[in-house]
């Protein structure tokens, strides 16, 4: 079988996928990980008991305690709670489709999900429990970590 492709993370490696798995599950663990989330009229996040960190991570949309969807962010903050950094183009009528995220907004108008927050991964916080430097990382890297956290999204535990 062929090798994934990598940066600094060899995700080819089970003890480094463990290691990360481990240190995400205990950020969802922690309760400061996790913020109340709105969508303003109407295309924009909000978040309702920020602020939050202004710095790259990772965040997993939430209805309760069941994952909906996974994103990365360079500020996590400008992502999550401004109008500039939340629209995804959904404001824009020309778009062909909507993403996972136009979706989420959608159904939260129309009341389908009952208690919508996001439980946030700061890349310094989860550098510093996998013991690497966080200026090393790369774009692949990055984009690696959030396909795992995605693949992974059922398995953590939530706090209520």
């Amino acid at each position: 079988m062929g090798k994934l492709k990598v940066g600094v993370l060899d995700f080819n490696n089970f003890g480094i996928v463990n290691d990360l798995l481990s240190a995400i599950e205990q950020m969802t663990c922690n309760e400061t990980s996790y913020f109340s989330l709105k969508f303003k009229p109407s295309y924009y996040f909000q978040i309702l008991d920020g602020p939050i960190p202004q710095e790259r991570g990772w965040y997993i949309i939430l209805d309760g305690t069941r994952p909906l969807y996974v994103g990365q962010a360079d500020d996590l903050n400008y992502r999550l709670n401004t109008n500039h950094g939340s629209t995804d183009n959904y404001g824009r009528t020309s778009r062909s489709s909507d993403d996972k995220r136009n979706i989420s907004r959608k159904f939260d108008e129309l009341g389908v999900f009952n208690l919508l927050r996001v439980c946030i991964i700061p890349e310094s916080k989860l550098c510093t429990l996998l013991a690497i430097d966080s200026s090393k990382l790369t774009k692949l890297d990055r984009d690696n970590v959030e396909k795992i956290v995605d693949i992974h999204r059922g398995y953590f535990h939530y706090l209520s």
